[in-house]
């Protein structure tokens, strides 16, 4: 069984790298619905996080099996990391 993978991040700039991990990780590419990255989310072992959606207490909460977060961006302001540092991933 494949990794989902929650993606918030554009493909036109990862578009290589998704292809890559395609290959290993069931990857959804979610960029302006909050209300489907939420509900794709539940599901989600990584979040990979562009700005287009907050990764905030309410999605981190909503992904009961999330181990890693990613955050291929300059800045912070698009993720809670006080919620983040909290839930301490294992």
């Amino acid at each position: 069984m494949k990794i989902k993978v929650l993606n918030t991040v554009d493909p036109i700039y990862s578009k290589v790298v998704l292809n890559k991990l395609g290959k290993y990780c069931q990857i959804k590419t979610i960029l302006n619905s909050r209300k489907n990255a939420l509900k794709y989310s539940k599901d989600s072992k990584v979040i990979i996080a562009g700005g287009r959606i907050k990764i905030d207490r309410e999605l981190i909460d909503s992904a009961k099996n999330l181990k890693l977060v990613l955050s291929p961006s300059t800045g912070t302001d698009h993720l809670d990391l006080d919620i983040l540092k909290k839930k301490r991933l294992k």
